[in-house]
């Protein structure tokens, strides 16, 4: 069973569907294949499981990349407004979230208002 092919279908169809096609595409020697339909709730269950807790990180990671971004920006504009310049708030950043000189450099010429 090709699990991109089940990954795939599941878009467009339901996980039980898409586990059926899959296996049903899978050639007859395979000797899995047997195994598979013989246990084909258990494996719909663990296509449901592994999907879920793929998609829970996914989520996960799309939601701590924002609130980083968020963090980094409400960081510079502190920054600004306390009156530190760039070149300290690049230091700033750098040190507060761990990361190069250069990736501080980009998100504060992002965020930094000009006025």
């Amino acid at each position: 069973m090709d699990v991109g092919t089940v990954q795939t279908l599941s878009k467009e169809m339901g996980i039980k569907e898409a586990v059926d096609i899959a296996i049903d595409e899978m050639p007859e020697n395979f000797a899995i294949k047997g195994f598979l339909r013989k246990n084909k709730s258990e494996v719909e269950l663990l296509c449901i499981t592994s999907f879920d807790e793929r998609d829970e990180k996914c989520i996960r990671d799309e939601g701590f990349e924002e609130g980083f971004e968020k963090g980094v920006k409400g960081t510079i504009s502190i920054a600004q407004k306390l009156g530190q310049t760039k070149e300290q708030t690049i230091s700033l950043v750098q040190k507060q979230y761990e990361m190069t000189q250069e990736d501080a450099e980009k998100y504060v010429n992002m965020y930094w208002d000009e006025k």
